[in-house]
């Protein structure tokens, strides 16, 4: 009977694990679950004795020195490049060709154009409709 548990369980992984699209991970997820359980159903058994935490100062010992996390990887190559530069200069952020801030008048013109009769832009096309200038 233990063996055909044994051959029974062994097909249901090999089936879980060709499920698309991510059936290994799924099958890891429900190996997992599984465990937790017979680790629950364990401590059921043994009359649910309390857990018992070790103290900090064991706790800090046990760790040692703290590691320097690696650096977050970007995404792609161009973005860690950039953020390795900024990093570098830090200067670049400041700089005042890049940043800088725009006159009243420059920022409010394309919504005076677009208040101007003579101009004859239809409502939906003004700048105050658009999503992209002025979406918050």
């Amino acid at each position: 009977m233990k063996e055909e548990m044994k051959s029974c369980e062994e097909r249901v992984k090999k089936l879980l694990e060709m499920t698309p699209p991510k059936g290994k991970d799924f099958l890891h997820s429900i190996e997992h679950i599984l465990e937790r359980e017979k680790n629950w159903v364990w401590w059921k058994r043994d009359g649910c004795p309390p857990f018992e935490k070790q103290s900090m100062e064991k706790k800090a010992v046990q760790d040692g020195p703290k590691k320097r996390r690696p650096r977050w990887r970007l995404g792609n190559k161009e973005l860690s490049q950039l953020w390795k530069w900024a990093d570098q200069n830090p200067n670049a952020l400041t700089d005042p060709q890049r940043v800088r801030t725009p006159a009243i008048t420059e920022y409010w013109k394309p919504l005076a154009d677009d208040m101007d009769p003579s101009a004859g832009i239809e409502a939906e096309y003004h700048h105050k409709n658009s999503r992209v200038s002025f979406g918050y």
